[in-house]
């Protein structure tokens, strides 16, 4: 988690990028940012959301995606851009996602893999 939040400064405030920390559920309901007014620290609804990858895979802008679904009335879906880590266990799931173009693994030997959806601008980044 801490990790996350490192990540979460240096993207906010070093290059200027917003985030926020996907935790499964709206964040009215839930919060794991660095950055939440109430310093709300909710554990996630699962451990490894790879839907939520794919979901940004297909909606760049999480953002505006969730607000659209909520809009229209439509169930929460989760939505993001980086998933730190994964472990061994996760191997068929990771190299089908990898197969798939949605994220790129750190290391093809290591047992943890540090991931990043590629972006839809074609930049791909990769934590190691």
């Amino acid at each position: 988690m801490f990790s996350s939040w490192i990540m979460q400064i240096i993207l906010s405030e070093l290059l200027g990028v917003s985030t926020t920390i996907e935790s499964g559920r709206p964040n009215n309901e839930a919060s794991m940012d660095f950055y939440d007014a109430g310093l709300r620290f909710d554990y996630a609804s699962q451990i490894y959301d790879w839907d939520a990858l794919y979901t940004a895979s297909e909606h760049p802008d999480c953002e505006s995606f969730q607000v659209g679904r909520k809009q229209s009335g439509e169930e929460y879906r989760t939505c993001a851009h980086v998933m730190p880590e994964a472990w061994d266990g996760q191997k068929a799931i990771m190299d089908d996602a990898v197969k798939e173009g949605i994220i790129v693994p750190a290391s093809k030997s290591s047992k943890m893999c540090c991931c990043m959806y590629t972006f839809a601008s074609n930049l791909i980044f990769t934590l190691h």
